[in-house]
């Protein structure tokens, strides 16, 4: 049963981890991220901004109901209430009429102006004739009227002024007011009619609107002690003599007038235009708890909620369908345009689709729990992003990583309702989690990148309240979170990073690195079974890593798949030319023939990729069996074989294809430079002399030879990177065939000796 779930599980990582076509990618790539950007967006739609409430008046509340958005409340019992004091505090109006003015005006003019057409002239004009004109006068004494008919002008001028500012301070009206709610505080507003010229309304206070009967009684002190504004020197006498004669006018004929039905008008009209500034309920308040019991206003605000959520707009969905198809877009183009080799294979695709749906599930999920939502904490704080981009970062690279962490950065700042905080937070976590799985180079080294992005996370939630002059207890709260957040995230890596590795069959660093480990069993297989092609083994890879690092390729990988290239050998060890020691009957290939040999030889490849997979090496790692050799020919059987047509034992010549490795050729620039260092390395053994001449000449021959037929078409490696491998090569093998000076045999060391004693 175990066997065959092996089985079953290798099967499906070859057909996970095969490497796909570029037009089968781009199929890969629309499927998984139309599947993504539905369900994504659903997530931000419809689930997010609906939830049952069903509650009545007097009920109590099953669960906390919290609002799952902003909203704007209009409290009617508020708005009648601010309604009321708006007409309450409007003025009552009274109109004016400008007339009584103007009236009293020409009357002053004709009091103190000339007497008589027969008397022209002021001077002219006897203490007789003033009295007869003006019959007021004769209250005065004599002296008093001949100085009031010598100050005529200035009288008339100080009289006009003072009749004006009596007029535009005071209200003078015919009959007592009515009750007025207010009158007394709020005035009266006052409107000027039957004017020539249009004049502004101005307030004017309760206690400057006078009954006429109080005219000159109540009020008459108050009203000839207003200030008088004027320059003019006229005596005290004769002012009293104007002001009586204005204040009788006025009370004669009163020109303030209370206008109930504009007063009526403006008071609605006031009451109708009141600024009803709506209460802002903001997303994650509790409007009720658990058990309390639904009071009317309470019922009032969830039915409002309850008419935003059956209001939801198509047009809302709409647009962030627009706004996440762009950002879908987005990535994908990137991905497919800008990736590595590692997304030429499904199982990429998947590990990378499973990460970003997990992550924005769990995200909504903490989205709809009403402690979260409710909470002072910053929404970003409980998602462990950091998770998710060192365990991208460790599988895919720090490109891959930070787009796709843009992508879920803005997620998380919808979804938590626009907090700027969880952008900054979810920006950080995707910094310091591609520069912690690009530092790692063990797993214990997972909690120092825990405290890095706790760090990081407490840094920029202390940033942010400082900035805001909030460092609160709350602060305190944030920060251990933050701490808590790194840890988890790491802690999820640890164990969520092995199960990928071994479902996928993924080539981390890390598995690489247990690879490498040469107690490894398949490693101590080679050297006890195939020693000389262990030690062959090793040399390639030193070739292969110097190259590969000088070309910026991955050298971990190379280093691996170097130690792994060869292990079919062990089916038949002694076939093959550096382990001839291990049996005498090697030269049993001259009675096998050229064919049969080479198809021997061949079975290396077939038996090093059964081998691999029975042992669930990773893909990356198999591709090297095939690709170091691609689909070059076995020079020397084939060779043989020509010969033996040549010389008529064999009627026809054999097809050049049976004298061939199976292919396929180098996808990698990895497998490439493994290919050119295999052949260098077992044809540097036959060199003679290992001067740097022959040497560059060795190499530039296997280079020469594999390009020639044809076998770096299908990988990334330049030409400029194939002079930079066989510049390496020829270096690392002049260090390994460095000389040495020849050590003096005892016997001769002895003779010398005897001979220094025989001369002393």
């Amino acid at each position: 049963m175990q066997k065959k779930f092996q089985q079953w599980l290798s099967g499906a990582s070859r057909f996970l981890s095969k490497p796909r076509s570029r037009e089968t990618v781009k199929k890969i790539l629309i499927t998984l991220f139309s599947a993504t950007y539905l369900f994504v967006t659903y997530l931000l739609s419809i689930p997010f901004l609906t939830q049952e409430l069903s509650v009545s008046p007097g009920d109590r509340a099953n669960r906390n109901i919290i609002t799952s958005k902003d909203f704007f409340f209009y409290d009617k019992e508020n708005e009648k209430k601010i309604r009321l004091k708006a007409f309450a505090k409007q003025p009552h109006v009274f109109d004016r009429d400008y007339k009584v003015l103007d009236k009293l005006i020409n009357s002053i003019d004709v009091y103190f102006g000339i007497p008589g057409k027969e008397n022209p002239s002021i001077a002219n004009i006897t203490y007789e004739v003033a009295i007869k004109r003006l019959p007021f006068l004769s209250r005065y004494s004599k002296r008093h009227v001949l100085e009031f008919l010598k100050n005529n002008k200035n009288i008339m001028m100080w009289s006009r002024a003072y009749a004006t500012r009596i007029f535009d301070n005071f209200g003078i009206t015919r009959h007592a007011l009515p009750r007025l709610n207010n009158f007394r505080i709020i005035g009266a507003e006052v409107r000027t009619i039957k004017a020539k010229n249009p004049r502004e309304n101005f307030r004017l206070p309760a206690n400057r609107i006078i009954d006429r009967k109080h005219v000159l009684k109540k009020h008459y002190e108050e009203l000839i002690n207003f200030e008088d504004s004027s320059d003019l020197k006229i005596n005290a006498e004769l002012k009293n003599i104007a002001i009586h004669l204005i204040l009788t006018f006025f009370s004669e004929n009163p020109y303030l007038k209370y206008n109930e039905g504009a007063t009526e008008f403006l008071k609605k009209q006031a009451a109708q235009n009141a600024p009803i500034e709506p209460e802002r309920i903001r997303k994650g308040t509790i409007l009720a708890h658990v058990g309390n019991i639904i009071d009317q206003k309470t019922f009032a605000k969830v039915q409002a909620l309850k008419r935003e959520q059956e209001g939801f707009s198509v047009y809302f969905f709409i647009g962030m369908l627009l706004i996440q198809g762009i950002l879908i877009l987005g990535v994908s183009v990137f991905i497919f345009r800008f990736s590595n080799f590692r997304f030429s294979d499904l199982s990429s695709h998947v590990i990378l689709h499973s990460l970003i749906l997990s992550l924005t599930f769990f995200a909504f999920i903490l989205s709809r729990i009403d402690s979260i939502q409710s909470s002072d904490l910053e929404f970003g704080l409980f998602v462990p992003l950091a998770f998710m981009s060192t365990t991208m970062a460790l599988l895919f690279g720090p490109r891959v990583t930070l787009i796709v962490g843009i992508y879920i950065s803005f997620f998380l700042l919808i979804i938590s309702h626009y907090q700027s905080t969880t952008l900054f937070l979810s920006f950080i976590s995707i910094i310091t989690g591609i520069y912690t799985a690009e530092k790692m180079e063990k797993r214990t080294q997972f909690f120092k990148g825990a405290l890095i992005a706790g760090l990081a996370m407490a840094l920029i939630c202390l940033g942010v309240d400082l900035i805001n002059n909030k460092v609160t207890k709350i602060t305190g709260y944030k920060i251990i979170l933050s701490l808590l957040n790194g840890f988890v995230s790491i802690i999820l890596t640890i164990g969520i990073l092995p199960v990928y590795e071994t479902l996928f069959n993924i080539a981390t660093k890390f598995r690489l690195r247990e690879l490498a480990d040469f107690s490894n069993p398949l490693l101590k297989m080679l050297a006890s079974d195939a020693p000389s092609t262990y030690t062959h083994t090793l040399m390639v890879a030193n070739l292969s890593e110097r190259a590969v690092e000088a070309i910026g390729g991955d050298t971990l990988l190379t280093r691996v798949g170097c130690l792994y290239h060869d292990i079919g050998k062990t089916s038949n060890p002694f076939f093959y030319a550096e382990n001839k020691h291990l049996s005498p009957t090697h030269a049993s290939f001259k009675k096998l023939g050229p064919l049969k040999s080479a198809q021997i030889i061949v079975a290396h490849v077939i038996d090093g990729i059964r081998i691999a997979r029975e042992n669930r090496l990773p893909e990356k790692i198999v591709s090297f069996i095939p690709e170091h050799h691609g689909t070059t020919t076995i020079q020397y059987f084939y060779h043989e074989s020509l010969k033996e047509s040549r010389t008529k034992k064999r009627k026809k010549k054999l097809p050049k294809e049976l004298f061939q490795y199976p292919g396929p050729k180098p996808q990698m620039k990895e497998t490439a430079v493994v290919m050119i260092a295999d052949s260098v390395e077992a044809a540097s053994r036959s060199v003679k002399k290992a001067t740097r001449e022959n040497l560059e000449q060795l190499v530039e021959t296997i280079v020469k030879n594999k390009t020639d037929e044809n076998q770096f078409s299908d990988c990334p490696l330049t030409l400029n990177d194939l002079e930079v491998v066989k510049a390496t090569f020829v270096d690392v093998l002049i260090s390994s065939f460095h000389g040495r000076p020849s050590y003096p045999k005892m016997k001769q060391t002895k003779a010398l000796e005897g001979k220094v004693r025989d001369k002393k």
